[in-house]
């Protein structure tokens, strides 16, 4: 197969793109989820059409030639040369270049002794006795749930921030405090907003939040890696350092544990963009089959809580939709009763099913956890501690809905 020179068939790496006003003009806003430069691109609007031929397959000599042939689109040279500059400054492009600085952030990664908790001072406080406070009063508003026996295997919680889902955070943890202290081991399967769309990735490092660190078992972090393939579980470790899914639940565990320590395997899971849209059937996937077997086997050695760091819908302008009125936040609901009762009846099938039929239209931002909690814990039944819709701008025509759901 013949390789591309990226320098001359420039391609743009996976970026999230978002639409601002900056002096009053329309920009698109580049954003690295890797962070491999401290920069944020804003892209003037009108040059839009131009990155989208940044896919690594046009010549960067002919992309004037063909904005204005095939789009009817004109743009001068020296703005392409600018926008070329600017993209492959911030080491968003896929090269040599920001493949370099890849493998040096990745070597710091793994030089440290954990993995950061980076949200700490921004999403929730540093201090530990504030975290605490902090999460205390959240349990202490949202009411005591109905006794959980101790037996409780697994729990679907959030993954938006604490101060929008803090209610359903708050009931569902509480749900699972004697299960999560007397826990051996805490698996935590944790939305991929930007990886690979249908691996596993795995990392071999600790997690710390302000209470201390809790430890990744390395010896099982190689025994899945050696079941579905090492090049495969670590290829988007570097995910693990600005992914937030994990994090915002490892503090919850933390704090429910009175800070003692616990093992925990850290999972992201992508997005399983190609078996809800039909370009592969997953029943096929022996890759995915192994991981499920493996880590069916890991929860029933030890005293396993098996976590689904998992949000439902987005919907409305936030997230590319029109904008939501009363009558759309009732079928929303029902939509995700439908999930819900799915989970509640231990059918995992069912649950990827609804989200094939409907293309995913609500953008389920959990599918790959819930489903894989589902299949490792099966035979399972749920129950539904707490179900919200939580605002997604300023304007309330964006939501985003969330349940805690207990799996037994």
């Amino acid at each position: 197969m013949v390789q591309i020179d990226r320098t001359t068939f420039p391609r743009l790496r996976y970026v999230e793109t978002l639409p601002v006003v900056h002096h009053d003009q329309p920009f698109l806003m580049l954003r690295d989820p890797l962070q491999l430069s401290d920069r944020v691109v804003l892209v003037p609007a009108d040059l839009a059409p131009a990155l989208g031929l940044f896919d690594g397959t046009t010549e960067f000599k002919d992309m004037q030639e063909i904005l204005s042939g095939e789009y009817d689109y004109h743009v001068t040279q020296p703005d392409l040369d600018e926008l070329m500059n600017t993209l492959n400054g911030a080491y968003l492009l896929e090269n040599d270049r920001s493949n370099a600085v890849m493998t040096e952030k990745l070597e710091d990664f793994h030089r440290a002794p954990y993995r950061m908790a980076n949200l700490a001072g921004n999403s929730y406080p540093r201090q530990p006795d504030e975290l605490s406070q902090l999460l205390d009063g959240f349990i202490a508003r949202a009411g005591k749930p109905d006794p959980v026996d101790a037996n409780v295997r697994g729990l679907i919680s959030p993954h938006i921030d604490y101060q929008r889902g803090w209610r359903v955070y708050a009931q569902g943890w509480e749900s699972v405090r004697e299960a999560a202290r007397s826990a051996e081991l805490v698996v935590i399967l944790g939305t991929d907003h930007y990886g690979p769309d249908r691996y596993l990735t795995l990392t071999r490092q600790h997690y710390a939040t302000p209470f201390g660190v809790l430890k990744t078992p390395r010896e099982l972090v190689d025994s899945l890696a050696d079941a579905i393939g090492p090049s495969v579980a670590f290829a988007g470790e570097l995910y693990h350092r600005g992914e937030h899914s994990i994090e915002l639940a490892a503090v919850w565990l933390h704090h429910i544990r009175r800070g003692e320590s616990c093992e925990m395997l850290p999972i992201l899971c992508g997005s399983f963009l190609p078996y809800w849209n039909g370009t592969e059937n997953i029943e096929d996937d022996e890759y995915l089959a192994d991981a499920i077997e493996i880590l069916r086997e890991i929860v029933i050695q030890r005293k396993t809580l098996v976590i689904a760091a998992a949000d439902l819908a987005h919907v409305g302008p936030a997230f590319g939709g029109k904008a939501l009125e009363l009558q759309d936040h009732a079928r929303l609901k029902h939509e995700d009763e439908q999930l819900i009762e799915s989970i509640c009846s231990g059918d995992a099938e069912t649950f990827l099913d609804i989200i094939m039929r409907s293309n995913d239209h609500n953008n389920v931002c959990g599918v790959a956890p819930i489903f894989l909690a589902m299949k490792i814990l099966a035979p399972l039944q749920g129950s539904l501690l707490a179900y919200e819709h939580c605002p997604a701008d300023d304007e309330h025509h964006s939501t985003v809905s969330v349940c805690s759901l207990l799996l037994r």
